[in-house]
């Protein structure tokens, strides 16, 4: 049975109706697909940034909500947060991530209905008095019952909101989908390796048809029709962030071909379902993109600038009259690529400053590992320095140690690599080798008061207090306002 059938009048009206019916030809003008691909987009309804908008989906929607968020919208799921200590990216709300459809759909539904499965059968275990919620991200550190228990009433709360909400933002993400025999669940992710090991039969891997995953959205949208806002309207798309590696044995390019093109199948023709439905093409503006433009060097996440331009596409079409902020990276369709050079340059630099240092270390490895080969020493030297420090504010004291050494062999006398090098000689406990660092750090800019406030700690470190108290008053004299220099003077003298 076709998705849509029309009379021949209408076929070729439709045809006439929009040049962008015609693919784009590069003998005559390409344009549409030269650097972030432009798409025709027709909305069938709209909204204003009054109306609260729940997004739910993969990791692209966390980078949907920090578009919409600079667009001036209310979202609920920025009230969520989970302790920096609990998580491995830098992602607060990364616990909404979701990847399955019927984990979606699962979420929706008992937010308002709850569980009905034991705790000891619905958590899996991962280890001694340690549990996994199979509904949520992998890269969640395991807790106890209880911790779980107060996660998942956090996003319950979240999905509560729903009533408020008059958009719906949806972003399918995995046709690979986890399923637990025990509990007839469909997970989130792969289950927790201990699991698995404790009951090997318990768990399959199941790769859905586009037949189960429109199942599972006409359930969604039968739940938001009872327990969503009185005039819901959803707005689907398929994430175009590809799977890290694929359970089924095939190659991976071509198993996550499948995975979106069945994704991408039954978002259309639900969308058609439904005259509260819009598709919104994510996936097609970024995989028909230049990909040092629209990818990071993983080949896996989309650049921020693409982002942003894919969310000003969605305010210029959906929010009538909008005015579209000018978003860092993309000030216009001509701004520096973000692989490019000089466009990655300005990434790490901003990344730098807002302190998001895994960001600022992946952007400094790009352009070392796309442009070293041009570059001068001076210039090398000072990106291994800025990579070198990042790596030290994430604790990874011997990788940025690594960097330094290389910046201080490529450009000597630098006070800068210097110092910082004698700081990660002194978190690796290599106290000897750091004192020569802080010294001639002092040398080279003796105006600077923490490198005699650092000269100073090293030297009574190392049970030369009487010299190490005189650096802390010089940086004191320097600098009168030192906290670190006066503790240690006030300690020692």
């Amino acid at each position: 049975m076709p998705i849509a059938s029309f009379t021949s009048q209408e076929a070729n009206a439709n045809l006439r109706s929009d040049r962008a019916c015609r693919w784009p030809d590069g003998r005559v003008s390409g344009a549409r697909l030269e650097g972030v691909a432009t798409m025709s987009i027709k909305p069938s309804f709209s909204f204003t940034t009054e109306d609260r908008v729940m997004t739910i989906g993969s990791c692209f929607a966390r980078e949907i909500e920090t578009a919409l968020i600079a667009h001036g919208f209310d979202l609920p799921a920025r009230q969520v947060e989970i302790p920096r200590h609990e998580r491995t990216t830098q992602t607060a709300n990364d616990i909404l991530n979701k990847y399955t459809v019927h984990s979606m759909e699962n979420e929706i539904r008992w937010a308002f209905t709850g569980i009905d499965h034991a705790p000891e059968d619905f958590y899996l275990r991962a280890g001694d008095d340690l549990w996994h919620d199979a509904q949520m991200v992998a890269n969640l550190k395991p807790a106890t019952l209880e911790r779980l228990a107060e996660r998942r009433e956090m996003v319950s709360a979240m999905m509560r909101q729903l009533p408020t909400c008059r958009v719906v933002v949806v972003t399918l993400g995995l046709a690979e989908a986890w399923f637990d025999i025990k509990t007839g669940l469909y997970l989130n992710a792969m289950p927790p390796l201990p699991a698995i090991a404790a009951e090997p039969d318990r768990f399959r891997l199941d790769i859905l048809s586009p037949d189960e995953i429109l199942a599972s959205l006409e359930r969604i949208h039968g739940l938001l029709t009872e327990y969503g806002h009185p005039d819901v309207r959803m707005l689907v798309t398929v994430s175009p962030v590809p799977f890290k590696a694929s359970f089924s044995g095939k190659d991976a390019l071509i198993a996550n071909t499948y995975a979106k093109s069945a994704q991408r199948a039954a978002a259309e023709i639900f969308a058609r379902n439904h005259d509260t439905v819009d598709y919104f093409p994510s996936y097609e503006i970024v995989t028909l993109s230049d990909r040092k433009i629209a990818y990071e060097l993983d080949n896996i996440h989309v650049t921020p600038p693409t982002v942003a331009r894919i969310m000003a596409a969605v305010v210029k079409a959906y929010v009538p009259g909008a005015e579209i902020p000018t978003l860092p990276g993309a000030k216009s369709t001509r701004s520096p690529a973000p692989n490019t050079f000089k466009g990655l340059q300005i990434q790490a630099k901003d990344l730098m400053k807002e302190r998001d240092y895994d960001g600022a270390v992946l952007a400094y490895t790009s352009l070392l590992f796309r442009f070293a080969k041009d570059m001068t020493p001076d210039l090398e030297a000072q990106i291994r320095l800025n990579l070198g420090v990042a790596l030290l504010r994430l604790r990874l004291t011997e990788e940025g140690t690594v960097q330094l050494e290389m910046a201080d062999k490529l450009d000597v006398g630098n006070a800068r690599t210097t110092y910082k090098l004698g700081l990660g000689y002194a978190r690796l406990g290599m106290h000897e080798k750091a004192l020569p660092m802080f010294r001639e750090a002092l040398r080279l800019k003796p105006e600077e008061a923490d490198h005699s406030w650092r000269l100073g700690a090293q030297l009574i470190r190392l049970g030369k207090v009487e010299e190490g108290v005189s650096h802390a008053a010089r940086a004191l004299e320097i600098d009168p306002d030192h906290a670190a220099a006066r503790d240690l003077v006030a300690q020692y003298r």
